[in-house]
């Protein structure tokens, strides 16, 4: 009796799983993508073979997502910013 209910208990989860899962994976998937747009899973392999093979492209790479997490200035309450792109930065401390 018991061998009878786990075997129809495994047929309805099977049957169940293969109709829910591909639908449940698409919407993780889409999820994912909606989270991170940058970011695949090919990105990850593909950076590997160019970090090897190719390294200027693995550094483009890795410059352009530092690019992309930098947040943008934002401007002093008196519009005094220091020239941080002449090359000279001087620093004063109060005595």
């Amino acid at each position: 009796m018991s061998v009878e209910i786990a075997l129809i208990a495994g047929i309805v989860f099977y049957t169940v799983f293969f109709f829910v899962y591909p639908t449940w994976r698409k919407w993780e998937l889409a999820r994912a993508r909606a989270r991170t747009p940058g970011k695949t899973i090919t990105q990850g392999v593909v950076g590997t073979f160019d970090e090897v093979f190719h390294p200027h492209a693995y550094y483009a790479n890795l410059e352009w997502q530092a690019q992309q997490e930098l947040p943008v200035p934002v401007p002093d309450a008196d519009k005094l910013r220091p020239d941080v792109y002449s090359g000279r930065v001087t620093i004063t401390l109060p005595r």
